[in-house]
């Protein structure tokens, strides 16, 4: 595969803009270009067929738009990383953050797995309770409070 230029490549965008394009069929199947002087330049000729004929017209028409965006995003990314150094400093900082997540993440999932079980235990010992006629375990009985110590 031969490298690419966006630079080149939007060039040749250019040159093409006000072009119409149009598939023919004249027993084979082409792709034809119109300039603005309705000069005719065959793009694609042989037995596309129509629906490859369609998406190629489409990538043609998408092109100079893409090329558009990604000059944005080329230049936004070297905003915010002007120099490989910048670029590997948020990268690693990335790391350190996903690597906090997950750990954040870890510690919920412990806890969550604590609470479990400190429920289940609580749900057992109300069952308990109940059978054995019990005081209800879930309040303070008063003679355990600080305030009336005997």
């Amino acid at each position: 595969m031969t490298e690419r230029n966006w630079q080149e490549d939007m060039k040749l965008s250019e040159q093409a803009k006000g072009w119409t394009y149009e598939i023919t069929f004249n027993g084979e199947g082409n792709i034809v270009a119109k300039d603005a002087n309705y000069t005719f330049a065959q793009v694609i000729a042989g037995n596309v067929g129509m629906s490859n004929a369609e998406i190629i017209l489409d990538g043609l028409e998408a092109l100079p738009y893409w090329l558009q965006e990604a000059e944005k995003w080329r230049i936004e990314a070297f905003r915010k990383y002007p120099t490989p150094d910048a670029y590997e400093a948020a990268c690693a900082a990335l790391e350190k953050h996903r690597a906090r997540a997950d750990q954040a993440e870890y510690l919920i999932q412990q806890k969550d797995a604590e609470i479990y079980h400190l429920k289940k235990s609580i749900e057992a010992l109300l069952m308990h309770s109940k059978v054995h006629d019990e005081p209800d375990l879930t309040h303070v009985q008063p003679e355990h409070t600080s305030g009336n110590t005997p």
